[in-house]
């Protein structure tokens, strides 16, 4: 009896060492390459070093706030309206 619960508690220590090891390699997303001077947008888009994009954009109004890439930093820079608006940041 106590040898079957021993093989247990061994089969199952193993099984979980196993998950374990792998779940920070093997199952790791890849990482996002950025190149120098881009912005990264919302953890899933980068925008290139100059390009612009809208943000807070209000489907009942058309209105949006324009953002500009500089050097890895987004700054707000004016509002737009509707069809003069950039693409959706991220979208």
């Amino acid at each position: 009896m106590r040898v079957i619960s021993l093989a247990k508690v061994v089969a199952l220590t193993a099984a979980m060492a196993l998950t374990t090891s792998f779940s920070g390699t093997a199952f790791a997303a890849p990482k996002m390459q950025v190149p120098p001077g881009a912005c990264v947008v919302m953890k899933k888009a980068v925008l290139a070093n100059g390009a612009l994009c809208s943000f807070d954009c209000n489907p009942a109004n058309g209105w949006c706030s324009q953002q500009i890439c500089v050097n890895g930093q987004l700054t707000q820079i004016i509002n737009c309206y509707g069809s003069f608006c950039s693409a959706k940041c991220g979208g």
